[in-house]
């Protein structure tokens, strides 16, 4: 089985595709039309050791090519992912019937991808001379990769954040497992295609549900874990990691959240949250969830939002969109209705509670009147539901931020550049943004903007969590011990 058969239940080492062994792969709907398009896989444990024992094979010569050969074969997965080629048609296709994404939306993400390899490509140096004191030994620091890495995806924005830390992982020496959500397993097997020419077992795509993941986590031939998804999820996977005392790199992330300050333009702040709040079905960690305004600007900014709802324009981001799911839709509906309950003021998206759109559609919504015993205030709702909640200054807004579950962003629009700062230093989040420019009013450049926003978190240092140092100390008769024969023997293996 070589070639990538969405009907046939598969998992992939590379360069080939192989039947699973589990014997309850289950039905893949379209969350926009429900037309079947698949079989999920279901991966048993010898599935996953297979896949191992190969990457950990792989491994132990990727890890000796020097940084010219390594650097080629990363740029050559670039212009692969970045070709307008029917390969790249073809997992397109499916990206868009499995996550129902528009085409721009999945082109984006290849050519996301395509950046960050060639961006991590350029960082496969291993050694980087350290000072030495006046007369000591001659100090050399390299870097090594741990090994085998296994990287756990969410369904939301998984080609994208699978290629930042696959070619991260790559790049500083290590194979790599992959474990994508189930609801995007098709289109992850579909992207494989592009590792095809990379040495044999280096690059694996073992499709399953939470047991799979815990497989990869707790086998003794995997080396350290990549994981971004749900707080809960990201809870299991580092206890397990401490257990084994292997090393992690977890994002576990919420959507985002905006502070308008009373002196803010407040329209811009205003278009630019209706568009982060509802871009991609509001079903990405790079949404804004909850707005904290200030009570003097508040009626005026709910009012601009409200505007940029129903009227987007050429904007397509407030567009009626399904949801990954109907489990995700009931989950929207079911905050919404308890917030209701609470109190809380229904102020677009009313019909879609009383009369649910076909398959998993769900339009906009904006709540007002907003308490913190209302579930939604706590609890991460993955669709499009703006949360806007009036504060009576600065203070309580960043500490309601601070409180947003697992918030990785806070958006800031204020007009006093110095007090936007000094904001900023009290917030917890990774990142803060302070008055970001409008994004212009085109389809197309919403969805790059959309994966723009994970660019500027590119940086060297993220090689470190898939390598560990080492220094050698070298007396003035020393000479570092050369591996060049495994080296050319490998490399003469490998395609021109």
């Amino acid at each position: 089985m070589h070639g990538f058969q969405p009907w046939n239940p598969q998992f992939y080492i590379n360069p080939l595709y192989l039947p699973a062994s589990g014997d309850a792969p289950h039905q893949v709907f379209n969350p926009d039309t429900r037309e079947p398009i698949g079989l999920n896989p279901s991966c048993t444990k010898d599935d996953v050791h297979t896949a191992v024992a190969a990457a950990n094979v792989a491994h132990t010569l990727w890890r000796l090519l020097d940084t010219d050969q390594r650097q080629a074969l990363l740029l050559q997965l670039a212009d692969s992912m970045a070709a307008d080629s029917e390969l790249n048609r073809q997992i397109i296709r499916q990206m868009t019937r499995e996550l129902a994404l528009c085409v721009a939306e999945a082109r984006a993400e290849l050519d996301h991808c395509a950046a960050v390899f060639r961006y991590y490509g350029a960082l496969a140096d291993s050694d980087v001379p350290a000072p030495s004191p006046s007369g000591a030994a001659q100090c050399r620091l390299r870097y090594e990769p741990y090994g085998v890495s296994v990287h756990i995806l969410p369904f939301t924005l998984g080609i994208a954040l699978l290629g930042r830390t696959l070619a991260a992982a790559l790049a500083a020496g290590n194979s790599c497992l992959v474990k994508p959500a189930q609801n995007a397993s098709l289109s992850t097997l579909a992207f494989m295609q592009h590792f095809a020419g990379l040495p044999a077992g280096l690059v694996s795509c073992i499709p399953g549900d939470a047991a799979t993941g815990q497989w990869l986590l707790q086998s003794s031939g995997t080396h350290a874990v990549a994981f971004t998804g749900s707080v809960g999820a990201a809870s299991a996977v580092a206890v397990t990691c401490a257990e084994l005392l292997k090393p992690c790199a977890i994002e576990s992330t919420g959507r985002g959240a905006m502070i308008v300050a009373q002196d803010a333009d407040v329209a811009l702040a205003a278009a630019y949250g209706a568009r982060a709040a509802f871009s991609r079905g509001g079903q990405s960690c790079l949404s804004i969830q909850h707005f904290f305004v200030e009570a003097q600007v508040h009626d005026q900014f709910v009012r601009h939002f409200i505007e940029h709802t129903r009227h987007p324009g050429h904007d397509s981001s407030s567009a009626v969109r399904p949801l990954i799911s109907q489990a995700a839709r009931h989950k929207v509906r079911r905050l919404v209705r308890d917030a209701l309950a609470k109190g809380a003021a229904l102020l677009a998206g009313e019909q879609a509670l009383e009369n649910p759109l076909p398959g998993s559609l769900q339009p906009p919504v904006i709540l007002t009147e907003i308490d913190d015993d209302m579930v939604i205030t706590q609890e991460e709702c993955l669709g499009p539901v703006a949360v806007i909640r009036r504060v009576s200054d600065l203070g309580a807004a960043a500490q309601l931020a601070n409180d947003c579950p697992a918030s990785f962003e806070v958006t800031l629009f204020s007009k006093d550049p110095a007090h936007a700062v000094q904001l900023a230093q009290r917030l917890l989040s990774a990142r803060v943004r302070i008055n970001p420019p409008p994004v212009p009013n085109h389809p197309d450049s919403e969805h790059h903007w959309t994966l723009s926003q994970l660019a500027g978190d590119l940086s060297p240092r993220a090689l470190d969590a898939f390598r560990r140092p080492k220094r050698l100390l070298l007396g003035a008769a020393a000479a570092p011990a050369t591996q060049q024969a495994p080296v050319q023997a490998f490399a003469a293996g490998l395609p021109e």
